[in-house]
């Protein structure tokens, strides 16, 4: 009936078809060269760096635990279809410092979340909600202080999966970079394929071309 091929677009629209990281789980410096050489590979049709955390969003109604992800808003509308399951606002806007709704605040750097993550929060567009790193850099009295920074909700998007729409949120790399402390720095590199079925033969000769360290 077509509920299966629904089911994978929908998951394949929210997740890439190929994912290049590090095999020890560090974070990617010299990722421009990698899309460099995956993109020269036979089947694939776009590629584009991120950033993969876990935080926590508060606004002034709940808090929610989320993941965030970083991403190049130039193309990220290549390899996923964040772009088509927007719902309201712009994907372009993450790449700027949004003014809130709320006057005399401060811009602040955009982020995306889901539709039911925003209903589950009380947050609408042009509301500010706070991202919280469990890990932070700043010692108090009590340890390690959790890295707190506002941001302005610029967009909502609806994938039609729920498990997505209710803990995904995006900003910019440049926004994650500066919140995580990661300098030119990202977690690894998503890949689009011109067909599903041939993915893994596509990871291997990606892979075949890369350093060892390397896993896709």
């Amino acid at each position: 009936t077509g509920f299966k091929e629904d089911l994978r677009d929908k998951i394949l629209g929210t997740n890439s078809h190929i994912v290049v990281t590090d095999r020890t789980q560090d974070n990617i410096k010299d990722y421009r060269e990698i899309l460099r050489k995956v993109l020269k590979v036979p089947h694939v049709v776009a590629a584009t760096p991120f950033i993969y955390r876990q935080v926590l969003l508060s606004s002034e109604n709940n808090v929610h635990g989320v993941v965030l992800r970083g991403i190049d808003p130039a193309t990220e509308g290549t390899v996923t279809d964040i772009r088509k399951n927007m719902f309201e606002g712009s994907i372009d806007n993450l790449s700027k410092q949004v003014d809130s709704k709320d006057e005399g605040v401060t811009p602040t750097p955009g982020i995306i979340i889901g539709r039911e993550l925003a209903g589950r929060l009380g947050a609408f567009l042009g509301d500010r909600i706070n991202v919280i790193s469990p890990v932070g850099n700043t010692m108090g009295p009590m340890g390690i202080v959790p890295k707190i920074r506002h941001f302005t909700v610029v967009g909502i998007f609806d994938s039609g999966m729920y498990e997505y729409d209710s803990s995904l949120a995006y900003v910019s790399i440049k926004s994650a970079q500066d919140f995580f402390n990661l300098g030119d720095e990202v977690t690894g590199v998503e890949v689009k394929v011109d067909d599903i079925f041939i993915a893994d033969q596509v990871a291997h000769e990606i892979e075949k071309g890369l350093d060892i360290r390397y896993w896709a």
